[in-house]
């Protein structure tokens, strides 16, 4: 439904690059795992996928049944019902989405049994949906852009979830971005959703950002990069190639398309330049900088954290 039927409609409703390099999927909790997902099983459709305190390796969801088991009650045998508790409840869901049975009450097939060890039968319906399986079937060409995050102090007990998914990509071969942080499994969401666009939109940024107005007098190749790091406080680095010498200016303006700041404003030869800027005294929060080279320019957001 996500992949097909909701992709399709974007595309046909709205104004968007309806190619899968102006696509991406972010989530958070589930919503990260299912981003996650897709974006594995697909990358014929999204070119990046980030996901932030999502349950990415089931192989260690046996850390959470201590838990789960807890919450209900003296045992064996065990008697699991929903609503006894945050890890029966993320259980249920699960076995909603993983393991569903509707000639029973409630319609699912619960992991584990009444001595509370996992069901291999019903766990293995599970592992389908794993993304540490499903990452091993991704092609070596498929060129997706992976970022994950997860707090050392997930309430969820995910960070190892994701530890252990880092893993699996680090034997896979396949390239992402991991970071940890300290924090929970919501508390520190908003600053994360800001890092996961950033890094989305450096990938959107291999588009093509701008339409030259004189060919014949702009240089080959332009190509301006995304800042690093982004976010930042207070330095950042900008990054950007040319194939020939050109003048070039790099300017920095705020949301409100003042200028703030004129970085470079002069003749350079070819090649691949790097530019520090130090934005101490300024207030956070978005900016954009802008390259001009001949009648060539390119934008891109940065965003400053205080």
């Amino acid at each position: 439904y996500i992949v097909a039927d909701v992709v399709s409609y974007i595309d046909s409703t709205y104004n968007t690059i309806a190619v899968r390099e102006g696509r991406a999927l972010i989530g958070h909790s589930m919503g990260g795992f299912g981003a996650m997902k897709l974006g594995l099983k697909h990358p014929d459709v999204y070119r990046a996928v980030a996901a932030h305190s999502g349950p990415l390796d089931f192989n260690r969801i046996e850390d959470m049944i201590p838990s789960v088991l807890a919450e209900n009650g003296s045992g064996p045998p065990y008697s699991y019902v929903f609503g006894q508790g945050a890890f029966t409840d993320l259980t249920f869901s699960m076995a909603g989405a993983f393991s569903p049975n509707i000639s029973q009450s409630p319609p699912i097939d619960f992991p584990l049994n009444d001595q509370g060890v996992l069901i291999d039968s019903v766990f293995a319906r599970w592992q389908q949906h794993n993304p540490a399986e499903i990452a091993a079937t991704l092609a070596p060409n498929s060129n997706l852009a992976i970022y994950f995050d997860c707090g050392t102090e997930d309430e969820l007990l995910l960070f190892p979830l994701n530890t252990s998914f880092k893993d699996s990509l680090i034997e896979l071969g396949i390239p992402f971005r991991f970071e940890s942080y300290r924090g929970g499994h919501a508390d520190k969401i908003i600053d994360r959703i800001l890092i996961s666009l950033a890094f989305v939109d450096s990938v959107f940024g291999e588009l093509p950002v701008s339409v030259p107005a004189t060919p014949r007098a702009l240089p080959r190749t332009v190509s301006l990069l995304q800042n690093y790091p982004n976010p930042f406080n207070p330095s950042t680095t900008f990054e950007f190639l040319i194939d020939q010498p050109t003048h070039i200016r790099l300017r920095i303006f705020n949301l409100l398309g003042q200028e703030v700041e004129t970085l470079l404003s002069k003749q350079m030869s070819d090649g691949r330049h790097r530019v520090a800027w130090n934005a101490r005294g300024l207030p956070g929060g978005i900016y954009f900088y802008r390259l001009e080279a001949g009648d060539f320019t390119a934008s891109r957001r940065l965003i400053l954290l205080r």
